[in-house]
């Protein structure tokens, strides 16, 4: 369940933890997380969530690398998110997981990836720059390349396999745009707190850039991505728990806060009583309100 959190600030959401289910919550969730689909703001919250649940202990991470993944092999992380990894990297941690990803259309994507990139550098977006970024091949069919079901061995982008691949070993996947839809379903399914939340990871206006003249050519460097992406756009797989108790919610909820876009994103979080935060919403919800509201200063 999601709940608009505020009249005046329609990013504000509160994604509920439903947690009274009969559903298995034993079995750990890696996401291939692919660039520019909203990854951000479903990884992150999950890995502040799960670190919160006992002091001290790392329950979740992010790895970059197959060294670094090799180095946690055997170890019981519950959530891993890989933001560069090929498909089959999970198999190195040698545990039975359930695999998630989300997507977005190449020209939206390919696009929000360079603006992003000379958000992250300071530079004014361009159109000599742009036809650089898009021509690279290196930026063309990401997603069927990396979540191909050999992506390991090859650089094949063939969408049919990677369709194929995700019916029968994906346990969740969607479009970016359901983001919070699938946060709620895994915040329930492990019994974790609620998060309030708002979009993070967004290119600043001052960097954004029309490039709807190129949006042919980008679609047709890009037609083995856009046939997945309009395969997961029309039949998103979002599980549902079984005996799942809609009217309750977690008693606690994790706020979820950027407090830096510019050069880097960076969150912060605090977990607050759950009744306490809904009698603030309430009396606040014609109010302009946003995670900032609940943190005296950066990073607090």
């Amino acid at each position: 369940m999601i709940i608009d959190a505020s009249a005046k600030n329609k990013e504000l959401k509160l994604i509920c933890s439903q947690s009274k289910h009969s559903e298995d919550p034993s079995k750990p969730l890696f996401f291939y997380h692919l660039q520019k689909t909203g990854g951000i703001s479903f990884a992150n919250p999950l890995t502040m969530t799960f670190n919160s649940i006992k002091e001290g202990q790392t329950l979740a991470l992010r790895i970059e690398t197959l060294e670094d993944l090799h180095k946690i092999k055997g170890h019981p992380f519950h959530f891993v998110t890989s933001p560069r990894l090929a498909y089959g990297a999970h198999k190195i941690l040698e545990r039975d997981y359930h695999l998630t990803a989300f997507f977005r259309h190449p020209y939206s994507r390919v696009k929000s990836h360079y603006t992003y990139t000379c958000m992250r550098a300071q530079e004014k977006p361009s159109d000599e720059g742009f036809e650089a970024f898009f021509r690279n091949p290196e930026n063309c069919n990401l997603i069927s390349k990396r979540l191909h079901p050999q992506a390991m061995e090859t650089t094949l982008c063939d969408s049919q396999s990677v369709i194929e691949n995700l019916q029968q070993n994906f346990h969740s996947y969607a479009d970016f745009t359901l983001v919070n839809e699938l946060l709620a379903v895994y915040l329930s399914l492990y019994k974790l707190p609620n998060v309030l939340a708002e979009r993070v990871n967004k290119t600043l206006p001052e960097f954004r850039y029309d490039g709807e003249k190129y949006r042919d050519e980008i679609l047709a460097l890009n037609e083995e991505d856009t046939s997945v992406c309009d395969y997961v756009k029309a039949n998103p797989r979002i599980p549902s728990l079984k005996d799942q108790v809609a009217t309750e919610m977690s008693a606690h909820t994790l706020i979820f806060h950027e407090f830096e876009k510019l050069t880097a994103t960076k969150q912060t979080g605090k977990t607050v009583n759950t009744q306490d935060l809904l009698r603030f919403l309430k009396q606040n919800h014609n109010s302009l309100i946003s995670t900032g509201s609940f943190f005296q200063a950066p990073g607090q």
